[in-house]
This record gives C-alpha cells, sequence and structure tokens, in this order.
C-alpha cells in the first residue's frame, strides 16, 4: 500500500495548519509554497486523483511520479532591486509546479553548494564595483581554496547595476565566472541590466522557466509562469515599491538652527493602518514627480515642446510627463553623457567617458544636472532620443526615524534638504526640496522597503556601536 497525504481544507484544520507552519521563516514558507503548487500541478494533471508522497517498492513504474528538479534562488541586494527580481523568478518557478526556494546570499551557507543542481543568481553591484554587503561572504567563500566543485550544478546569473560606473555589474560577472571555474555549467549566458531592468529581468525570468520546463520535463504551465514574471503590482496589504499608498503629512518643523547651513526636517507622517509594518532600520521610499521648474527647464534646454507625443518602446505620453513622471532630471547617466558625445563631436565629454577619465566622470555626476548639460552642450534633439538617454525615475528612500512600537501608525523621518550651487547652478534636491515645502495635510505616495541587513542584535545585552553623523542619526533615533 501507499502512504498518501491530505491537506486539510475545513476551516476547523486551519489553527492545526497554522501550528505546523509556525515555527517556519519567510524562505522557508515559500518553499513549502513552491512544493503544494507542484503538488498542485501534478493532481491536476492525472485528473485530481491524490498524489503518493511516499510510494513503496511495489509501486508501478508507470504509476511513479517523476523527480522535479529543485531550483535555489540566491540574491544579493543592497537597495532591494535584486530581491524583488529574485522574488518574481521564485514566483514563476512555483506557478510552473518546479520546487524552489530563495534566498538571500548573506543566508546561505556556501558548503551546500555542492548539492544543490540548478542554481539562479540575481547579483546588483553599487558603487565603483562594490558587492552588496550580504554578498561579500558568498564571494569570499568562492574565491577561496575550499570552494567546493561543482560539476553536478547548472546555473545562471542576472546582474543589475549602473552603467554609469566603470565596473558595470562586476558582483554578477564575478560570480559568474567563478561558479564556471568551478566546473558548473551555464544553463543561459549572464544577462546584464541598467538601471531600466524591469523589462530585461521579466524576460530574463520567463527563459529561465522556459528552458528548464524544455531541457528537464518540468511540468510548467508556461501561462501561469508568465503571470507570474510579469505581475508587477502584487496583492499584498503592505504598500510595495510596485504598490505605494498614499501617506499624509502630520508634522513638519526645521530641527537646524535659522542660521545653519543645512536645514534638516523633522516629518510625522500618518499611514494608513495595516500598510506600513515595519521594523526599526527599514526606510521608507517616496514616489514624487519631478519639480516643474526642472521639466521646464529641461524642455527649454532643448528647443522641444512639453505637449509632443513621445512613443518609447510601444508606450506613448506627451513629453512633459515622461520628464515629469517618468525619467530622471537630478541624476545624469552615462548613456546621456554618450549621446551628447556623439551629437555635438565635443572633446571633453569624448574623453570623460575614456576609462582613464572614470574617477572624474564619478565627480561629475555628483554635481550635474540633466539641464546643466542640456544648457552646456546645445545639441539637436528629438523627444524620443531625450526619454533614451535619460534614467527611469526611481523613488527615494529615507531611512526611519521613528519605532512602531512608539508612534503607532506614523511613521517619521529626518530629511536633509538639498540646496547647493555648482558652477553658478543652483541645484535643489527632486525630493526633498518638496519635501521641505509640504504643508500638514499634504499627500503623497510612499512604501516600505525593508532592511534585513540592519537590525539591532537580538540579544538586547550585546553591546551596540552606532555611527551616525548628521542625518545619518535617523534609523537610530527608531
Amino acid at each position: 500500500m501507499s502512504s498518501s497525504v491530505r491537506l486539510p481544507t475545513e476551516p476547523r484544520h486551519t489553527r492545526e495548519l497554522e501550528s505546523l507552519l509556525a515555527d517556519l521563516d519567510a524562505d522557508s514558507l515559500r518553499w513549502v509554497s513552491g512544493f503544494v503548487a507542484g503538488l498542485a500541478a501534478e493532481r491536476a494533471r492525472v485528473g485530481g486523483a491524490v498524489m503518493p508522497v511516499l510510494a513503496t517498492a511495489a509501486a508501478e513504474p508507470a504509476q511513479a511520479v517523476v523527480a522535479r528538479p529543485r531550483v535555489t534562488v540566491l540574491y544579493a541586494s543592497q537597495t532591494g532591486n535584486s530581491r524583488r527580481v529574485a522574488e518574481k523568478l521564485g514566483q514563476a518557478f512555483a506557478a510552473a509546479g518546479v520546487e524552489q526556494r530563495v534566498l538571500a546570499s548573506g543566508d546561505y551557507t556556501l558548503r551546500h553548494l555542492a548539492e544543490e543542481r540548478f542554481l539562479y543568481v540575481v547579483a546588483s553591484t553599487h558603487g565603483d564595483g562594490e558587492p552588496p554587503d550580504d554578498a561579500r561572504a558568498l564571494l569570499e567563500g568562492l574565491a577561496g581554496r575550499r570552494a567546493p566543485k561543482l560539476n553536478d550544478l547548472g546555473f545562471a546569473v542576472l546582474g543589475l547595476g549602473d552603467s554609469s560606473y566603470p565596473q558595470f555589474c562586476a558582483t554578477a560577472r564575478v560570480i559568474d565566472e567563478r561558479l564556471a571555474e568551478l566546473g558548473a555549467r551555464r544553463l543561459a549566458e549572464r544577462v546584464e541590466c541598467d538601471v531600466d531592468f524591469e523589462g530585461k529581468s521579466a524576460q530574463w525570468i520567463l527563459k529561465a522557466v522556459s528552458d528548464l520546463e524544455s531541457q528537464h520535463g518540468t511540468p510548467a504551465a508556461p501561462a501561469a509562469a508568465a503571470n507570474a514574471a510579469t505581475v508587477t503590482v502584487p496583492v499584498v496589504a503592505s504598500a510595495t515599491r510596485e504598490a505605494p499608498v498614499e501617506v499624509e503629512v502630520a508634522v513638519n518643523q526645521r530641527i537646524t538652527a535659522r542660521g545653519a547651513d543645512k536645514d534638516v526636517r523633522h516629518v510625522e507622517l500618518v499611514v494608513p493602518e495595516g500598510r506600513f509594518a515595519y521594523q526599526a532600520g527599514d526606510a521608507l521610499g517616496i514616489w514624487l514627480d519631478n519639480p516643474s521648474d526642472l521639466v521646464a527647464a529641461t524642455v527649454a534646454a532643448t528647443g522641444l515642446q512639453v505637449s509632443e507625443a513621445v512613443s518609447v518602446d510601444g508606450v506613448s505620453r506627451p513629453l512633459g510627463e515622461w520628464l515629469a513622471r517618468h525619467r530622471e532630471l537630478t541624476r545624469v547617466a552615462r548613456a546621456l553623457i554618450e549621446r551628447l558625445a556623439a551629437l555635438t563631436g565635443d572633446a571633453e565629454l569624448a574623453e570623460l567617458l575614456k576609462p582613464t577619465a572614470a574617477a572624474r566622470l564619478r565627480a561629475q555626476f555628483k554635481v550635474w544636472q540633466v539641464p546643466d548639460l542640456l544648457q552646456r552642450y546645445p545639441a539637436q534633439w528629438t523627444g524620443e532620443r531625450l526619454v533614451r538617454a535619460l534614467h527611469p525615475l526611481s523613488p527615494r528612500l529615507y531611512s526611519i526615524a521613528s519605532a512602531p512600537e512608539e508612534v503607532g501608525g506614523e511613521v517619521h523621518l529626518t530629511v536633509a534638504v538639498v540646496d547647493e550651487v555648482h558652477d553658478g547652478q543652483r541645484h535643489r534636491g527632486a525630493v526633498s526640496s518638496q519635501v521641505q515645502a509640504f504643508e500638514p495635510g499634504s499627500r503623497f505616495r510612499a512604501f516600505i522597503e525593508p532592511n534585513a541587513r540592519f537590525r539591532l542584535p537580538a540579544d538586547p545585552a550585546t553591546p551596540v556601536i552606532m555611527i551616525g553623523p548628521g542625518t545619518g542619526v535617523a534609523p537610530f533615533r527608531g
């Protein structure tokens, strides 16, 4: 006889099921979710019959369940982008009936690598080729003499980075090359994404699921996998980057002296109940349109019209809307420098793009804004060419300066207002300058960006040293 397991479906069994899952962390719950999705897919395939979980030797081969590959998805994330992509990949595999688990690289033990058969890595690079903090131990382990041989491992790597920096996607490249050196085989060539990573990463997810199905006979459901890869607004209670929620300003006061060089604000926000669960160390992401004066200066420098219809990748919007809601104007992309150098033939810009001038270019990125460059290097622009040369607009993250146990349904921030002069041009922060002007009752879209790497020790007796100059004190206040 074969042993079968029926999951409880009646309401009276809910507490039993919750009790069984009570000790599992988020990663383990995702693994269980993938496993259960696989069971559901197999039962649907065989007409709804209960599938044997423990088969005896007497079971006929035709009735045996075909073993599915188990995949592990690792992410190395500094600001949460790689984590989000990895979670979407995990969801896509689960929807396809593939047993999967999604782990932060800092939570992964290198000795388990030799046991893996399918590994997918999503790795970010920040600064001048720096890996995320939680990936350092993994990188050191892979580079060390004790790194295991991986002749049975198939892997694929997706890199996220910013092409404005010379060491573009360096973390992903190092991981990809080292895994190959250790004997692992590439399931696909490494893919590297710039800051506008959403479209490219979604295609990588779809290909990963499709390739695993075609090569290893997984019972993938292409439509379900596609939906999991392309969903951008998950149905969840908490506010997220993809589904921000409006918050209301309750208090906005300056906390630096009137004669101080810096205007630092203490901001108290009222947030909807149940939508902003956070812990000390997390950040609040703020979505705001670009200030109208920045949009006007950008358009004036190009000779274009705000009402001009601009179509990019099948999406058509007025140029003013592209610039206000969808493109960065205070952060300069390398693509803009490259386009300007090509259009103007300017020797200075061409020199800045050389590898030997990387340090100088990085310094300029810190002080240039888009209107500055367009005014300084006049060129013949089209709306499409301009939109493609600019980075997608991204939210601004501010460390939360409150503890939920103390403030209840509020979130407090400590915000330094950016207001500087460079080369005779006044530069104001795209978001901080608007936060400065918010009156009580003002509303804007926001979300919680978890930061699992920034937590107090579980043991309150553990000594802690906090170093937070300036507004860096915000999370310590929390």
